[in-house]
């Protein structure tokens, strides 16, 4: 992959994050941003390099995570950020270490199919609380684990050559912000304000957020956002288009066949994306990983593969990491005309509204994609004297440099190369633990064996006020006097 000219790789120097309509902007230049979800208690610590490496040879520069709140905070005022899974400065150490960025969503109201949303048990006993709303008891512990998330991670900040470079507040909170009148609409406005209120040196973002929020980046989630860029640019001229959920696959319930989407349509959706103006997409996941121990939501099993590109045990999920790591390659090549220009007018090629073209840059050097939207039917063209049939709902990566004659042609979203088209399923092989992380790195969570308390009612309990949602378990014992 060829580097752009004056590009930032982490890690490095202190140096600045801002953002423009062109995308967020490191050391001075919009970036196009490759990202891949990657949750760090998914998977084990011994597998965190291995899983970055492959994630950058796939053609990733940044790394996406959430924060699990009830797996740093398990206890209310006891933390633990530096055992084992929940080591998140070793993971964001170890992005930093691959040149990678990260995007870290802080919530701290996550989904992700993780147990109670993320947040701990002992939330819901706070006196008054209402969780999600203009509630001063839920505004203030969630404030308070904010807080604690920025302090453990302000040396990972771009001032310190740090690798993240953008924080998420709350999640798809406007799915529910109505739902909660007034309130959710003063909740809303809060969370902007909380964010700029730590001050930091990177922006901040709501995603699924749909109602503006001063002083975040409202930010979108689907299996296809293209249609949603429109409304945004009208809404948010200032503002860089961010797709923080591309969904390559989805979660698996207990009972439920395994979830796949064909390659052709993920690379289709992130074309299209790009062509009509995207400068960022995140996939979720591209590391599902595993639900260990009882992390998992209701029903969801303990496999949280995604099909993702890589898969549940960290091997490379040919074909489908193949044939997107080509798209990523072209997009961050031609990074420069695609954020260095603003979102053209499309340009028709056929008497069929479903052909159009999006040229960024010069009439003799630019990168174009050529999109044929009709599901079933191809579509011949002629562009700048390129001849070209285009397949059914398809996107054509075209270059042409001012030493050519006419566009060339780099890839097409429903044609597989022959090493794709040859590609099976990875083949499982060992691989050794990287000589860059050693056991002194990571601090392994000792098992706790709690006292069992013996209580006396006259009818069954409500389970987690008793278990403090450690277990699944909770015995019951019964005597019966009988008459003699």
């Amino acid at each position: 992959m060829s580097a752009v000219a004056g590009q930032r790789a982490v890690p490095g120097d202190p140096y600045t994050v801002g953002q423009s309509p062109r995308g967020l902007v490191i050391d001075g230049q919009p970036r196009v941003l490759t990202t891949g979800a990657i949750h760090y208690p998914r998977s084990a610590p011994a597998m965190w390099d291995s899983l970055m490496k492959k994630a950058k040879l796939g053609g990733l520069n940044t790394i996406d995570t959430y924060v699990f709140w009830n797996m740093h905070e398990p206890s209310k005022g006891e933390y633990d950020f530096y055992t084992d899974r929940a080591n998140l400065p070793l993971f964001l150490q170890t992005a930093r270490e691959n040149g990678l960025f990260v995007m870290l969503r802080v919530g701290p109201y996550v989904c992700a199919e993780w147990n109670y949303g993320g947040f701990p048990q002992w939330l819901r006993h706070e006196p008054d609380i209402v969780f999600r709303t203009y509630s001063a008891p839920f505004m203030r512990e969630m404030r308070r684990f904010i807080a604690k998330v920025v302090d453990v991670t302000k040396p990972y900040m771009p001032e310190h050559g740090g690798p993240i470079i953008a924080m998420q507040i709350e999640n798809e909170y406007g799915d529910h912000q109505r739902d909660f009148g007034h309130n959710g609409d003063l909740f809303a406005d809060w969370c902007g304000q909380t964010a700029q209120q730590f001050n930091l040196s990177v922006p901040w973002i709501m995603c699924q957020q749909y109602y503006r929020v001063d002083g975040v980046i409202p930010t979108v989630n689907g299996f296809y956002c293209d249609q949603k860029l429109d409304k945004f640019r009208r809404d948010n001229p200032e503002l860089p288009a961010m797709w923080t959920e591309m969904w390559p696959g989805w979660f698996q319930r207990w009972g439920e066949a395994a979830p796949h989407r064909p390659i052709e349509d993920i690379a289709y959706a992130v074309a299209k994306w790009f062509a009509r103006g995207g400068t960022s997409v995140s996939y979720y996941m591209y590391h599902g990983g595993t639900n260990f121990g009882r992390t998992s939501g209701p029903f969801i099993m303990t496999s949280y593969d995604y099909d993702g590109f890589i898969d549940e045990y960290g091997l490379e999920n040919w074909p489908k990491y193949l044939h997107l790591q080509a798209l990523h390659r072209l997009l961050l090549e031609h990074e420069q005309f695609i954020t260095g220009n603003s979102v053209p007018k499309s340009i028709k090629l056929a008497d069929s509204d479903a052909a159009a073209a999006y040229v960024y840059g010069t009439d003799s050097d630019y990168f174009a994609f050529l999109i044929n939207s009709d599901s079933l039917n191809s579509i011949k063209i002629k562009f700048d004297g390129l001849k070209q049939q285009l397949p059914p709902w398809s996107v054509t990566l075209v270059r042409r440099s001012k030493q050519d004659k006419q566009p060339n042609v780099l890839y097409n979203t429903a044609q597989l190369s022959k090493l794709v088209k040859r590609a099976q399923r990875h083949p499982a092989r060992f691989e050794t633990i990287s000589s860059g992380l050693s056991t002194d790195n990571i601090r392994w969570q000792p098992l706790i064996q709690a006292g069992v308390p013996t209580i006396t009612a006259k009818r069954p309990v409500e389970q987690i006020s008793v278990t403090d949602d450690r277990t699944d378990y909770l015995w019951y014992r019964t005597n019966v006097s009988l008459p003699a």
